[in-house]
């Protein structure tokens, strides 16, 4: 992939070690604004990515990127920042969107990685509704309800898998495991 407005795409903090436009190399323009003085680049402020303590204070590159560059950036960049800072907003603005971008591609065998760091990203695993309920009948909720529950359950299975390939590499030794040899202490 090449990189998503040449370069970051979003600036996060860690355990909310940064506040200020200043803390993170920017600017302040005011209304939530910041300017990147290296090279003009315009960024917002918002509220990103929960750790479990709370969401992040951060700021996003201008203009925000749609679901499918959000997507590549969560699969494709190493960066954190950028891959749980467009989560963040997948999370918040995306999340129909993004279940069915999971129930696409659960379906196909060549992307069980993808879905595996999706998995780990939005902590798929966790069973519980993403989608809006606001103005939904009672069984459209039901319905993703359950939808997202098929998501968790799958996320869970590929978790257990990888699980247990890591301790059978542990317990046989690399090579073994790779070629498929039975564990010593079992015969």
């Amino acid at each position: 992939m090449e990189q998503v407005n040449d370069g970051k795409v979003f600036l996060m903090s860690k355990r909310f070690n940064k506040q200020s436009a200043l803390d993170f190399g920017l600017y302040d323009q005011g209304n939530g604004m910041a300017v990147n003085p290296d090279d003009g680049s315009l960024w917002k402020k918002d509220q990103l990515f929960d750790f479990g303590w709370g969401a992040e204070n951060g700021y996003y590159r201008v203009p925000m990127l749609d679901f499918p560059h959000l997507m590549d950036v969560v699969l494709l960049e190493g960066n954190d920042e950028d891959v749980f800072g467009a989560a963040a907003i997948v999370e918040r603005q995306y999340p129909e969107e993004l279940l069915e971008y999971c129930e696409k591609i659960i379906l196909d065998p060549e992307r069980v990685e993808d879905f595996e760091k999706i998995s780990r990203v939005f902590r798929l695993d966790h069973t519980i509704n993403r989608s809006p309920t606001r103005g939904k009948q009672y069984q459209e909720i039901l319905s993703d309800t359950e939808r997202w529950k098929k998501i968790s359950d799958q996320a869970v299975r590929i978790r257990r898998e990888h699980q247990n390939v890591l301790k059978k590499i542990r317990r046989i030794g690399v090579g073994d495991a790779v070629m498929g040899k039975k564990d010593k202490h079992r015969g």
